[in-house]
């Protein structure tokens, strides 16, 4: 964890996962994403092992290191994304996850608007390749999360549920819900 007088917006969004992951130390990546980030990029995205999930957090949208924005209310952007991944049989979190968030968080950067009950098509797989089966997204507030205040302000903790083609057309054409997504726990686990 970082030191709160150093990032205490860091140290709030480590502070709400604790809640649920304990003391547990998260799977991070920071330089390793410069690589798939713009000129205005992400510090880092956080995994943490759930029971059969991956729990993912971005570092960045929102203002972890200082106050910067004039809005004493909002931090940064005033979101953060997770997205829940189905553990498979690889130990890793999967890399796929990375790419996305970070180009989510770079379309933030440069003026997209995501919130509740938004979706987005990315005309392809969101896992990679061609074939991938997840080819949408949705946007649901973290059901565990949901907002928390830092010093910097209100951080929403917006999640990300990897979907079908057909699943975006149903949300985007006959307007259904996104709760059909939210499984047996309420979770929004998305398995590739």
């Amino acid at each position: 964890m970082v030191a709160d007088h150093v990032a205490p917006g860091w140290t709030a969004i480590s502070e709400a996962f604790a809640r649920f992951y304990g003391d547990q130390e998260p799977v991070h990546w920071g330089d390793a994403l410069a690589p798939f980030a713009g000129p205005r990029r992400l510090d880092g995205i956080s995994a943490y092992a759930a029971a059969d999930h991956w729990h993912f957090v971005t570092l960045g949208i929102s203002e972890i290191w200082t106050k910067r924005s004039n809005d004493a209310d909002v931090s940064g952007l005033g979101f953060e994304f997770t997205m829940r991944v189905r553990r498979r049989r690889r130990p890793d979190p999967p890399a796929w996850v990375l790419k996305v968030l970070t180009r989510l968080a770079e379309l933030s950067f440069e003026g997209s608007r995501f919130d509740v009950g938004h979706t987005l098509d990315p005309y392809g797989s969101i896992t990679g390749g061609s074939s991938g089966r997840l080819q949408g997204m949705c946007f649901v507030e973290d059901p565990q999360l949901g907002a928390i205040w830092t010093p910097h302000g209100r951080v929403q903790f917006l999640q990300v549920v990897g979907i079908t083609q057909s699943e975006l057309r149903d949300l985007q054409v006959e307007r259904t819900s996104t709760d059909r997504f939210a499984g047996p726990r309420g979770l929004y686990v998305t398995s590739p």
